[in-house]
């Protein structure tokens, strides 16, 4: 998991500019990415690995919770998934909870139409704005994503 705080973006094509890792002194009041792409499930060993890693998450996310957070990437589990709505209890905070901004059950991983790439916010934060555009010479399907 990445943990990055933007310091600015700029609209040159598909680039954004952010900060190196930042220290958790640094973020007060800052919008926090989290890129995340765990292990895909093939077999016994990498699903608890893949599960360990959205317990480590949710925690992660948790304890910014007074922050603007978004969390993007390949998770390797559709929203239909009991692993996904653990991780997306487990990611409450006390006043806060994160939520979707992608189609529940848009395909966006082209071999077998699954919705397995997603975008999450949590509640500090109003104005975000996804689109899903058409493949383009991925078997993933990408985002355009306005955070204001």
């Amino acid at each position: 998991v990445a943990r990055l705080k933007i310091s600015s973006t700029t609209s040159t094509g598909l680039t954004s500019t952010v900060s190196s890792q930042a220290s958790p002194d640094s973020l007060d009041k800052q919008k926090i990415l989290y890129v995340a792409h765990p292990p895909p499930p093939l077999g016994r060993n990498l699903a608890i690995l893949r599960n360990q890693y959205f317990a480590q998450l949710a925690k992660l996310i948790k304890s910014d919770q007074h922050h603007s957070v978004m969390v993007i990437g390949d998770f390797n589990l559709s929203a239909f998934s009991p692993v996904y709505r653990d991780f997306m209890s487990q990611s409450k905070g006390t006043n806060n909870y994160v939520r979707r901004t992608t189609l529940t059950g848009l395909p966006t991983w082209r071999p077998f139409g699954l919705g397995i790439d997603h975008v999450l916010v949590n509640s500090n934060e109003e104005a975000v704005n996804t689109k899903a555009i058409d493949w383009q010479g991925s078997d993933h399907r990408g985002f355009i994503i306005k955070w204001q």
